[in-house]
């Protein structure tokens, strides 16, 4: 999996690698596969002609499935119409509105819904920045996963993510007067900025953080650099905000018992095996929108 994802760029050569290796693994190895997607992504499947019962012929089914990844009908109408369902699948995958009913919303409610750009000529931009390596604090285990599935989820809607890694405060706020003053905002509907990392209650911990070092980039500093006199080239346009970091040194937890019969020694977990995420929704200034993972003064663990 490392391999795949270190050596190929985009989502469609991922896909490509994972296919030529199971090819190599032999029929049953490429039924296992066809099965997972049929039962994960069943608008693909359907439209591949794949099918969880197939029985022989499975290598040739998935060097055929390798073949239409970038030809058949469905890759085509997903890259030219943002609209299609991109995925069917159980484990929370997005999946888009229909053109139809898109247009249907445009109609009766034009005031309540932002302009979206045509596909081929706008040039939307995204960008995550995550600390995983610190100077004193610990290290934010499993940070990569989460770069992964964010990333493979913009690109999904249609953004270019930029990505920076284990920065200091200063260095965070060099980021993203860069990043407010790229010029594909002008032909962007909409923008997501992500934020993983170490937090305290006054903003997002930088990477030489300690209680010694006061490396914060305060919360308040992001939507002052992308507010309408900053960033002008998004202007009435939707700007979402994505924090993932504690907000203080409280945590979030209470212990709740299922059974009322219960008696004797309860083993509880330990606060450093339970996370809590509130999310919570704040607008600041125009056309913003923040998700915090915990609410004011509380941890995540």
């Amino acid at each position: 999996m490392e391999k795949v994802k270190r050596e190929n760029a985009t989502v469609m050569d991922k896909a490509r690698a994972v296919i030529d290796s199971v090819i190599h693994k032999g029929a049953q190895a490429s039924q296992i596969c066809i099965t997972y997607i049929c039962e994960e992504d069943r608008y693909l499947a359907g439209t591949l002609g794949l099918s969880a019962d197939q029985t022989s012929g499975n290598s040739l089914n998935m060097q055929y499935y390798q073949g239409v990844l970038s030809s058949s009908p469905a890759s085509q109408a997903m890259q030219d119409n943002p609209a299609m369902p991109t995925s069917s699948g159980s484990k929370g995958n997005v999946k888009l509105c229909s053109q139809e009913e898109a247009q249907r919303i445009w109609k009766e409610k034009p005031a309540e819904i932002y302009p979206i750009m045509v596909k081929s000529s706008r040039t939307r931009l995204a960008l995550i920045i995550c600390n995983e390596e610190f100077d004193t604090l610990s290290r934010r285990t499993g940070a990569e996963v989460d770069i992964t599935g964010m990333t493979m989820l913009l690109q999904n809607l249609g953004y270019r993510v930029d990505v920076r890694k284990n920065l200091t405060a200063s260095e965070m706020t060099t980021e993203l007067v860069a990043f407010a003053h790229r010029p594909e905002h002008k032909t962007s509907d909409s923008t997501f900025l992500v934020f993983m990392s170490h937090g305290i209650q006054e903003g997002i911990c930088g990477k030489k953080y300690s209680e010694q070092v006061p490396d914060v980039l305060q919360l308040n500093a992001i939507f002052t650099m992308l507010n309408t006199r900053n960033c002008p080239s998004l202007k009435d346009k939707p700007k979402v905000i994505i924090i993932q970091a504690c907000r203080g040194e409280n945590h979030g937890v209470v212990w709740l018992k299922d059974s009322a019969g219960v008696s004797g020694n309860i083993s509880l977990p330990t606060t450093e095996e339970f996370e809590d995420d509130a999310i919570k929704k704040a607008h600041i200034e125009k056309d913003f929108i923040a998700f915090c993972s915990s609410t004011p003064g509380k941890s995540q663990s």
